[in-house]
């Protein structure tokens, strides 16, 4: 649904916008597409953030494709 409505935006050093959501595309395919605010989560504390949701391995590709028709 997300991808259907709205485009990738580059926001640099591997991370993108995509609607109002803000996701790490770098290092695909291993940590690609987690939500930015769950990395930083992670990263400062340790701890795995409450709402973090990984896509399925199937709509990781169908985003890196539209990642790069978005992007370039």
């Amino acid at each position: 649904m997300l991808m259907n409505e709205n485009k990738f935006e580059d926001l640099g050093s591997g991370v993108v916008r995509l609607g109002g959501v803000v996701i790490w595309a770098n290092n695909h395919p291993y940590a690609s597409f987690n939500t930015w605010t769950s990395l930083l989560h992670k990263h400062e504390t340790g701890l795995e953030y409450d709402d973090d949701v990984r896509p399925s391995r199937v709509t990781i590709l169908k985003a890196w494709d539209q990642l790069k028709d978005d992007c370039g």
